[in-house]
């Protein structure tokens, strides 16, 4: 088994995939992601959210602002755990298959 090169494999397969952008567009809000499920961009048509005046602009965008950062460390943290869970439930010979060793 040559780990050092499976290594290099995997790196260059997950280079790759970071390349590949997709948006996916739900009302108001679009999301950018790559290859590797990461976010890269999030945005709201503010623009269509604010028919009231109930709220400052400034407050608004402030609003925005934290849920877009809430929304990308929400997704980092389920990776997070997602990468937990499968490390525990995945043996070595598993492992071994994937990288086609």
């Amino acid at each position: 088994m040559n780990v050092p090169k499976a290594m290099y494999k995997a790196q260059q397969a997950k280079k790759q995939m970071s390349k590949i952008q997709v948006a996916g567009v739900d009302g108001e809000v679009s999301v950018l992601m790559n290859g590797l499920n990461e976010i890269v961009e999030i945005e709201i048509d503010e623009d269509a959210l604010t028919d009231s005046d109930s709220i400052s602009r400034d407050e608004f965008e402030r609003i925005i602002k934290n849920l877009k950062k809430q929304f990308k460390n929400a997704v980092a943290d389920a990776k997070k755990q997602l990468e937990k869970e499968m490390m525990n439930s995945a043996n070595l010979d598993d492992i071994k298959e994937m990288l086609g060793l």
